[in-house]
C-alpha cells in the first residue's frame, strides 16, 4: 500500500480529509499535499500521528546495471561496512 492509499483509508475511517487531519493534529492542506504526492517523505513524527508505518522493500530487476569493481583489503572492508558478503 502506498502513502496515498493509507491516507485514503484514514479519510474513509474519519469521514473526510479534514477530519482525518484534525484527528492526527495535522494541517489539512499538508495532508492533502501528501495524499496528492506533491509532498513526499513525511517525517516519522507525522507518520506516527497518522498511524502509518514506512516500510521499505526491494525487488529483483532484470539484470544488474554494471558489475562491482573487485576490491581487496581495507578498501573492501570499508565499502562493505566490514561485512563479508562473498564478493
Amino acid at each position: 500500500m502506498n502513502l496515498a492509499q493509507c491516507i485514503d483509508k484514514l479519510v474513509a475511517q474519519h469521514g473526510s480529509l479534514r477530519a482525518a487531519a484534525r484527528a492526527a493534529g495535522l494541517d489539512a492542506g499538508y495532508l492533502s499535499r501528501l495524499r496528492a504526492g506533491s509532498k513526499d517523505a513525511p517525517s516519522n513524527v507525522v507518520l506516527d500521528a497518522l498511524g502509518i508505518e514506512r516500510v521499505i522493500s526491494y525487488r529483483m530487476c532484470r539484470k544488474p546495471a554494471k558489475p562491482l569493481v573487485q576490491m581487496s583489503g581495507a578498501n573492501a572492508a570499508a565499502y562493505h561496512g566490514g561485512e563479508d558478503d562473498g564478493l
